[in-house]
């Protein structure tokens, strides 16, 4: 096995290690855990209702296909995911000096990046499901049509 392989393979388990860590810190929460995900459902039946108010093809939604309730889900799951990548490094560095971790995590044999995009990830990664669940239950539970969806620029 060459070096960069051996590399990369560590440098995997160390992310991995980091997203293990924040998966069990989310889990200890249980009721934090469970209700986050049980919001997705009732923000979209909120949007759901309120777009019942909204009448079908008016002319400021035009330009979003004329539904209000696919203009919305969209918005609010895409706004939380872009949100994690605006404030996702900060607020976790913040975090970590706040609960006093952050000097014993950079105390570790893992780099500086490593340990900023492994604190991250988990963020990242549960946000991300969020929004695939987000749009899911909109999709398969409230009937919301796709239409054309552009797969790179969602990517």
């Amino acid at each position: 096995m060459n070096a960069a392989a051996r590399n990369s393979g560590l440098v995997a388990t160390r992310l991995g290690a980091f997203l293990l860590r924040d998966l069990r810190e989310a889990l200890s929460y249980k009721f934090t855990f469970v209700s986050s995900l049980a919001g997705i459902l009732f923000s979209t039946a909120t949007f759901f209702f309120v777009a019942k108010l909204v009448p079908p093809g008016a002319p400021s939604l035009a330009p979003y296909g004329g539904d209000y309730f696919s203009f919305a889900v969209v918005g609010v799951a895409f706004s939380s995911l872009l949100g994690i990548f605006q404030a996702g490094l900060p607020s976790v560095i913040r975090h970590a000096q706040v609960s006093g971790t952050l000097e014993a995590v950079l105390a570790t044999p893992a780099s500086v990046p490593i340990v900023l995009v492994g604190s991250s990830l988990y963020s990242l990664v549960f946000q991300t499901v969020r929004t695939v669940l987000h749009l899911a239950v909109a999709v398969l539970i409230f009937g919301m049509a796709l239409g054309p969806v552009d797969w790179a620029g969602v990517a």
